[in-house]
């Protein structure tokens, strides 16, 4: 029987086989290739891969190199990982679970409830955005790969956008069920990601001031307004300041 694998992908990387951290030592470019095609939604050509993790190497030394790497996964996976000649991939049956997967599965759950007009399960939506533990592949570094960094880059922004965006309507939604310090909760954290949010500022002082918090409504407000000009050296929108 092939071992289960988990993957953990928000913050610092963690692969896991039958739900232990992975004994085998591999290599950063070995897990690198892991990571990939943990999130890549159908078989990755072997030719992808090369130019991925060897942009700068004659074709037939990354080759060379991939197929290296290959056998040292499936030493590591088994039958988790499906070769063929020319394409690469996790078989689904062997994985547990990925992080980054079922964070966008829920979010994209939540949209579907929300675009029906219907009231969405704000515990299972706070778990989903709970998954977040630290920005994507957080520490996470190959050298001489410039491909795999613009792709661990630009996934790494959009799920950070995915987080902003779910924080603020999750406030929004404990908002309209009266639970405010779960609402002020999200928008902490959305703080803590984007210091620099004012929509997540505004929300925070107009629920302040509806249950009556003005003192703590009035401090936020001068809070922001000293980071916005200690940083710029500009004041807060007139609508925030009105």
């Amino acid at each position: 029987m092939s071992p289960m694998v988990e993957l953990r992908l928000f913050g610092h990387p963690e692969l896991r086989v039958q739900g232990r951290p992975l004994v085998l030592p591999l290599p950063h470019k070995a897990l690198a290739l892991l990571y990939y095609l943990a999130l890549a939604e159908q078989p990755v050509g072997r030719e992808t891969l090369a130019t991925l993790l060897w942009p700068e190497a004659p074709t037939p030394t990354a080759k060379h190199s991939l197929r290296n790497l290959l056998s040292l996964l499936r030493k590591a996976l088994g039958d988790g990982l499906a070769i063929t000649h020319r394409t690469v991939a996790l078989q689904a049956e062997h994985i547990q679970s990925i992080d980054v997967v079922t964070f966008q599965q829920g979010v994209a759950a939540m949209q579907n409830v929300q675009a029906r007009a219907q009231s969405p399960d704000l515990a299972l939506w706070q778990a989903t955005l709970d998954l977040y533990r630290g920005e994507f592949l957080a520490g996470f570094y190959i050298h001489q790969s410039e491909p795999f960094e613009e792709w661990t880059t630009l996934r790494r922004e959009y799920l950070r956008k995915q987080l902003i965006t779910n924080l603020l309507a999750l406030s929004e939604a404990y908002a309209a069920t009266a639970a405010t310090e779960p609402a002020l909760a999200c928008l902490d954290r959305l703080l803590e990601i984007d210091s620099q949010n004012e929509a997540a500022y505004a929300r925070q002082i107009q629920l302040l001031l509806t249950v009556g918090r003005r003192t703590e409504a009035l401090q936020r407000y001068e809070r922001y307004r000293k980071m916005l000009a200690d940083e710029f050296d500009i004041s807060p929108s007139p609508a925030l300041s009105a």
